[in-house]
């Protein structure tokens, strides 16, 4: 565990990529250091922000576009008007959880977790000058491409809508972050859909944080741990397991346990829309390419098994069988 002091903003993994119901009011707030509330705005002190990828895992054929997609959700913030925001990007890295004063686009191919997950860290209340962020997607299980497709996540998509928790705030149309910093779904990342052009709290959150000279400052919004949950419609209903509903595209299908569970300081993590850190298998196993799947697909069978369990069944037939005709 890090001696300093770690603020963090919680994706939901498996619940963040299901669009199952109709997508709530967005919600533009602010993250706090101290996470209740009460603290200041967490920001980036200096500009420019660096930002390295990890694509080390991607598949040759496919790595230069994902890295070019990553570069294209950061190149969207900068374009927002009246804002002093920049990036420099620096290159490959091979770090799988966090570069110092930057932040980390990692393609991780951990075999727990969801989809995705996204988190920034600050190392005191004041200034809450955010000192390094993490945007992660999941290889292990999980189809990432370039533009729409069934049954895979549009990079450019996700990262555009993870990266206002890497600058310090939420604006999505999911349950913003919880006190705690945990929390922070986002309906718009989901199978077969493409959302990189930003919204207008997107483009006010990034007004508000870095403002640019000469003009009009958006008015303050609320911190995150302040902000009321949406209405039932917001996010994907449950089902009677406590997972969401699979979307008609072929989304992915809810985990039996809830998901993965915490790391062991319990400050970072997957959490359930409860803001609850959520437990979860270990070895879970890829979904099929038909069926979608999230966290683990809860087969409990296989062909050899299914041939088994035929074989014995014929032959119990037929001992019923001769035992009939003996009798007779």
């Amino acid at each position: 565990m890090r001696t300093r002091t770690k603020v963090t903003l919680a994706a939901l993994l498996c619940l963040g990529v299901l669009g199952w119901s109709s997508r709530a009011e967005a919600v533009l707030c602010a993250l706090d250091a101290k996470g209740d509330g009460t603290g200041l705005a967490m920001r980036w002190a200096k500009m420019p922000v660096a930002y390295y990828i990890n694509a080390s895992k991607v598949a040759a054929a496919e790595k230069t576009a994902a890295i070019d997609a990553v570069k294209a959700a950061f190149a969207a913030y900068e374009k927002v008007a009246c804002t002093s925001l920049k990036f420099d990007y620096k290159g490959e890295s091979t770090s799988v959880s966090s570069v110092a004063d930057a932040i980390l686009v990692n393609f991780s191919d951990i075999s727990t977790g969801g989809a995705y997950y996204y988190g920034a860290n600050v190392k005191t209340f004041d200034p809450p000058d955010i000192t390094d962020a993490l945007i992660q997607m999941n290889l292990k299980g999980y189809k990432w491409v370039v533009g729409a497709q069934a049954n895979a996540i549009d990079i450019q998509t996700a990262v555009t809508q993870m990266l206002p928790g890497a600058l310090g705030f939420y604006a999505g149309g999911g349950a913003p972050p919880k006190p705690g910093g945990t929390g922070g779904d986002l309906p718009e990342i989901k199978y077969n859909v493409v959302v990189t052009t930003l919204s207008k709290d997107q483009e006010d959150g990034v007004k508000f944080l870095y403002p640019g000279t000469g003009c009009t400052k958006p008015a303050t919004p609320p911190m995150c741990a302040k902000v009321a949950p949406p209405a039932t419609d917001g996010g994907p209903k449950p089902t009677t397991d406590g997972g969401p509903k699979p979307t008609t595209d072929g989304g992915p299908k809810p985990t039996t346990d809830g998901g993965p569970k915490p790391t062991a300081d319990k400050s970072i993590g997957p959490v359930s829309e409860t803001g609850v850190p959520i437990g979860g298998d270990p070895s879970p196993l890829p979904p099929k390419e038909d069926e979608g799947g999230c966290c683990r697909v809860g087969h409990t069978g296989s062909d050899l098994g299914n041939a088994y369990f035929g074989l014995l069944a014929l032959l119990v037939l037929g001992a019923l069988l001769v035992r009939g005709r003996r009798r007779r």
